[in-house]
């Protein structure tokens, strides 16, 4: 969750009620929708892969685990290129600059944190562990080929003019 909403400009905060756990998704309505609707298709494509192989509850834990852990590092490696290289365009439309995907990061980062801050809520790391080291390799191995260009709709990117 913490590397879609990166991704996608917003950032996810866990609230404890009761006997279960939300997440909530801060940031603005377009961002904060684009994270869920990614977030719902890598969730579900990973239960899907877990399905898929075979193994007890703990190695399919671990595999979702390791899924997830490939897919956060994956995400945040496509940031980084970002970044540096800029995003390339349609035919029809001019690529936009890295320096202009740096600027736009760093402006809607500084946004979240303000907006965090205002409302006071602390972040803290989440240490994760598994009981199945296989379990976690084999879904390590699955989220390398899990697509992150093309979730909404299948179709494609288009570009409005």
């Amino acid at each position: 969750m913490n590397a879609v909403c990166k991704a996608n400009y917003s950032f996810a905060y866990r609230v404890k009620q009761k006997n279960q756990i939300k997440q909530i998704i801060f940031g603005r309505p377009v961002n904060n929708e684009s994270t869920r609707m990614q977030f719902e298709y890598l969730v579900q494509t990973v239960g899907r892969l877990a399905k898929q192989v075979d193994g007890d509850r703990t190695f399919k834990n671990a595999f979702k685990l390791g899924a997830a852990h490939r897919l956060h590092a994956r995400i945040l490696e496509g940031i980084e290129k970002q970044k540096r290289e800029g995003v390339a365009a349609s035919e029809n439309s001019a690529a936009i600059s890295a320096i202009v995907m740096r600027s736009l990061y760093e402006k809607l980062d500084a946004e979240l944190k303000a907006y965090s801050e205002k409302l006071n809520l602390k972040s803290r790391n989440q240490r994760f562990s598994w009981s199945s080291e296989d379990g976690f390799i084999a879904g390590q191995m699955a989220g390398d080929k899990v697509s992150l260009n093309k979730q909404i709709g299948g179709q494609g990117q288009r570009y409005l003019p």
